[in-house]
């Protein structure tokens, strides 16, 4: 059994693969507009559309976790794992600015570097979303360069950044605690 199986506890959350009861939840997440308008789902607007991705994304993928308040057991986010090591989260707009996505994020890229045989940690933010870049600087990321331009589905030409963390630094980091 897995760590996302089995749940990974931090000072206020879990972070646990998806089960189909967390589908409601999730759409509400998927339902925010600015939640989603720089991640990799923001064309994701139709029940039918979030269904599909739920049931063929979500559910049963080792490296998507929910992410779920412990003490009232409310999926409030996702984090995940995609190939090459690039790393996804967003958290419903109500619990933004509570460190949610820090203290997930942490638990998170040491349970991937842990157990999965990844050798760096990626996160790419639109250069407009300096919050998600502050998010992974806390994470321990770093910058590692621009990226783009790249042009969303809607038109608009947009530039990213990309921080990164090897295994090495995390290794290092994580002897120093």
């Amino acid at each position: 059994m897995t760590e996302l199986q089995t749940g990974i506890r931090t000072a206020r959350l879990t972070l646990r693969n998806f089960r189909p009861d967390d589908a409601e939840a999730l759409f509400q997440l998927f339902r925010e507009p600015d939640t989603l308008r720089f991640t990799r789902y923001n064309d994701v607007k139709l029940r039918g559309d979030f269904d599909q991705l739920f049931t063929d994304h979500f559910l049963n993928n080792p490296t998507a976790a929910a992410i779920e308040l412990t003490t009232t057991g409310a999926v409030i986010g996702l984090i995940e794992m995609h190939t090459g090591g690039v790393l996804t989260y967003a958290v419903r707009q109500a619990f933004w600015n509570h460190g949610y996505v820090t203290e997930a994020g942490r638990a998170f890229v040491d349970t991937m570097f842990a157990t999965q045989p990844i050798t760096m940690v990626k996160g790419e933010f639109a250069n407009e979303n300096q919050a998600s870049g502050r998010v992974l600087a806390k994470l321990g990321l770093h910058f590692a360069g621009e990226i783009g331009p790249f042009t969303t589905k809607d038109g608009q030409e947009i530039m990213a950044t990309q921080y990164t963390l090897s295994r090495e630094e995390w290794a290092t980091r994580r002897r120093a605690e």
